[in-house]
């Protein structure tokens, strides 16, 4: 299991091996992935009850590999 807890204006760099769950994690808090147990909570309301909008506007994911199919 997993815990994190993560306030306002903090920046947070998840690391570790290769296989230890750090994509599993990004996509349980995204929602790209659904969690086997317990649930993702923010600002103590779980995720699914924030629509798409609300969602970015509190949460936000930069990855470490983008690929952009079109030219500039």
């Amino acid at each position: 299991g997993a815990s994190l807890d993560v306030r306002a204006g903090e920046v947070l760099a998840l690391v570790g091996p290769n296989g230890a769950g750090k994509s599993t994690l990004l996509g349980v808090i995204t929602g790209d992935v659904e969690e086997a147990s317990g649930s993702v909570t923010i600002n103590d309301h779980p995720s699914y009850a924030w629509n798409t909008r609300e969602l970015a506007m509190r949460r936000a994911v930069l990855l470490q590999q983008v690929d952009v199919s079109f030219a500039f």
